[in-house]
Formats: C-alpha cells, sequence, structure tokens
C-alpha cells in the first residue's frame, strides 16, 4: 500500500482530503484562517463533498474571505459543497453564536441539512 503524506499550506488550520478505496491521496484542499477546524462532513449521490468548518474571525475559501460577526463572539460556520474532484462548487457563511455545527447529512435529492449547538 502506498503511503501519501499531507503537507498543509503554512498557514492552514484546516484541511480537507479525498483518499482512493486502497488508500491512495487523491486531492487535498487547505483552508486558511484563525481557528478553523472541520465538523463534519458528508456525500450526496453524485458524489459531491459536504464539509463544515468552524472559524474564529475569519476564513479563506478558495480565493474568497468570509468573516465572522463581531456580535456572535467572532465565531462563524462554513458549509462548502465541492464537486468530486474537490473543486469548491460554493459556499455559505453562518452566524451560530459560540454553536458548532455538529451534525451534517445529505438526502438523495443532493439537500443539505445541519444542526448546531450553542
Amino acid at each position: 500500500m502506498e503511503n501519501d503524506t499531507i503537507i498543509a499550506d503554512l498557514y492552514a488550520t484546516g484541511v480537507a482530503a479525498k483518499f482512493s478505496e486502497e488508500g491512495n491521496l487523491r486531492w487535498h484542499k487547505d483552508f486558511q484562517g484563525n481557528g478553523v477546524y472541520a465538523n463534519a462532513v458528508d456525500t450526496d449521490p453524485l458524489g459531491n463533498v459536504y464539509l463544515t468548518f468552524r472559524y474564529v474571525q475569519y476564513m479563506e475559501i478558495g480565493s474568497d474571505s468570509i468573516r465572522a460577526d463581531s456580535n456572535f463572539a467572532q465565531m462563524g460556520n462554513a458549509l462548502i459543497k465541492m464537486d468530486p474532484s474537490g473543486n469548491i462548487l460554493w459556499y455559505k457563511n453562518f452566524y451560530t453564536g459560540l454553536g458548532d455545527i455538529t451534525y451534517m447529512e445529505c438526502d438523495e435529492q443532493g439537500n443539505v441539512y445541519f444542526a448546531n449547538y450553542g
């Protein structure tokens, strides 16, 4: 079995990766920002990947930068949709106070549901 090592960008604090059934690295994405970490991941029937991240103050998604609202303790959550090749299709920014998105699921039609606490 081949071993792949993911070396994240120096300033990246969140990483998403896809591995083959054999354990080979297909792709990985770095998400830069402050206090960025993943909470949930799921896929839809077409193989698109949905990720949620929590961040403090800001997070960079591709070439875009999102910011948390200072009225919510500068914490934010992001929902990101990526295609099976790891390309970012869209993202949504949520202000959920101090809470994390702790559960997410995609249904057979590709709808996304999530819940948070806080």
